[in-house]
Parts: C-alpha cells; sequence; structure tokens
C-alpha cells in the first residue's frame, strides 16, 4: 500500500492489493473464490478457475459464435475471413466448390502450394488460438483457426518458407 494515498501500489500484483483488502481471487466464470494457494511468483493463483468445468466453459463461450446461424454457414464465413486475410497477405486464393474436399482452401504464394483448412476455436491465455476440433492429418499444410479476437495460422504464416513446395 502507499502510505500517503492509502492506494494499491501500481507496483504491487492484484491479487497481492486484493489480498491486502481482505478480496481473495475469484473464478474467472463462476465467480466463486479461489482456494489454492497464492504463488510466490507474481503473487497470482496458479489457475483462475476453480475446477476444469469452469475453465473449458469459459473457453467454449470465448470462442467465434455466430448465433442463430447453421454449421455449413459458419464454416464459409470462416472460409471467408480466411481468404480475406490470406489475400490481404499476398497470397492467391482458390475455395473448393464442394463441401466433400479435403480443405476449403488453396492459397498460392512465391510458387508454393497450400491446402488451407479451417476451424472455429478460441485463443489460449498463452495468446495462440487453439482449435474446437482438429482435421485429420495429412489433410491440410496450414490450419486457420477463427477465434473471436481474430485469426490464427497454424504452422504460423511467418515459417511458411521452411515448408517445401507440393
Amino acid at each position: 500500500m502507499n502510505d500517503q494515498t492509502d492506494l494499491p501500489n501500481p507496483q504491487e500484483g492484484p491479487q497481492e492489493s486484493m489480498l491486502e483488502h481482505g478480496m481473495k481471487p475469484r473464478c474467472r466464470e463462476c465467480g466463486a473464490e479461489l482456494q489454492r494457494p497464492i504463488s510466490q511468483k507474481g503473487g497470482r493463483p496458479p489457475s483462475s478457475f476453480c475446477k476444469d468445468e469452469c475453465r473449458r466453459e469459459f473457453w467454449r463461450k470465448a470462442k467465434l459464435t455466430v448465433q442463430g446461424v447453421n454449421r455449413q454457414t459458419v464454416t464459409a464465413i470462416h472460409e471467408m475471413l480466411a481468404t480475406a486475410d490470406l489475400l490481404k497477405r499476398g497470397f492467391q486464393v482458390y475455395r473448393a466448390m464442394s463441401p466433400d474436399c479435403e480443405c476449403g482452401l488453396v492459397a498460392l504464394r512465391a510458387g508454393r502450394c497450400y491446402r488451407v483448412a479451417t476451424r472455429s476455436g478460441y485463443m489460449a491465455e498463452n495468446g495462440h488460438g487453439v482449435p474446437t476440433s482438429r482435421p485429420a492429418d495429412g489433410t491440410f499444410d496450414i490450419l486457420a483457426i477463427a477465434t473471436n479476437v481474430g485469426l490464427f495460422y497454424s504452422p504460423p504464416l511467418e515459417s511458411l518458407d521452411a515448408l517445401q513446395p507440393n
């Protein structure tokens, strides 16, 4: 605490100042008090959730959802978002005409051809995109993950130079 103003010191971690005021950290999903001990590193609890169910529910809600729209339409929206983003990044992008194709998009850049699959997902606490489902290995070169905060690619597009041309 800052002795002059009796306000929390900005140098202190948020959990430390909460504890000094008699407040306990709470679950990000349900608001229950976290019973886990505060770690020494940074004064933050080891988890922001009281149980695994709350963690899963929180991140399920955080993924990109379109209310009242069927699954095929959501897939088309994600493919269009990925198409626009790849076009902005200098790729030529082609979309499959049949829903039975292994991948929905093909992207070309610098003489290289990449199969692109799109999936819904969420942003993990580490800042990476996590797909809610993963297509079968060998059916794509790039996985585009559409989240509520934007698109993520696996592998990152910056690493494509290391991939061999098809």
